[in-house]
């Protein structure tokens, strides 16, 4: 397997805006067979990041293989702290977190940022930044998260507030000035 690193915000800012962390072919037509796509800031996590995509194969399902990988890292035992900053914002509390250790005790598939509506192990009201993603692209993940929060807090199931919320996220990447996004 062939790995390539990328900047995923650039990905993000031109082709698909719901890049996060690694990609194939089976997530990606644009990923040649054979290749994974890997954000550079997770250069220290290949292993990691390999061994999620080696897990997957032998799951049918892959809300198997991701019971399968959290229950894997949170027999690593207890999760050392990992809270870089807080900040209230809309309510809500943001809290920039160390990603590599979120995925190494918690969630392996912790990529960008989440909430409590999606994600157990987060407390009630809070999202959460991954601290390790570019600083210069973590405004795009606030907005998304935020976004997506309120209308599943409305009711909204997570695949139609997901989408809304990158629809969103990429109207403020245009805004920004560095969305080129190639097909519309």
């Amino acid at each position: 397997m062939k790995i390539k690193y990328v900047n995923g915000a650039d990905i993000r800012n031109t082709t698909d805006t719901d890049f996060a962390g690694f990609s194939t072919s089976n997530y990606s037509p644009l990923v040649p067979k054979g290749a994974v796509w890997m954000e550079q800031y997770l250069k220290p996590e290949k292993d990691l990041m390999l061994h999620i995509i080696e897990t997957e194969k032998k799951f049918r399902q892959f809300k198997d293989a991701r019971t399968f990988l959290e229950k894997e890292a949170r027999k690593r035992g207890p999760c050392p702290p990992f809270a870089k900053k807080r900040e209230r914002r809309s309510g809500r509390t943001l809290v920039w977190v160390d990603g590599a250790t979120v995925r190494k005790f918690l969630d392996p598939y912790f990529f960008l940022g989440g909430h409590d509506l999606v994600y157990s192990y987060i407390p009630k009201n809070e999202i959460w930044i991954d601290a390790l993603n570019y600083s210069n692209d973590q405004q795009f993940t606030i907005i998304h998260e935020l976004k997506e929060r309120v209308l599943m807090a409305r009711g909204m199931e997570y695949h139609s507030a997901h989408d809304y919320a990158l629809a969103e996220e990429r109207h403020y990447r245009r805004k920004a000035g560095v969305a080129r996004f190639e097909n519309g």
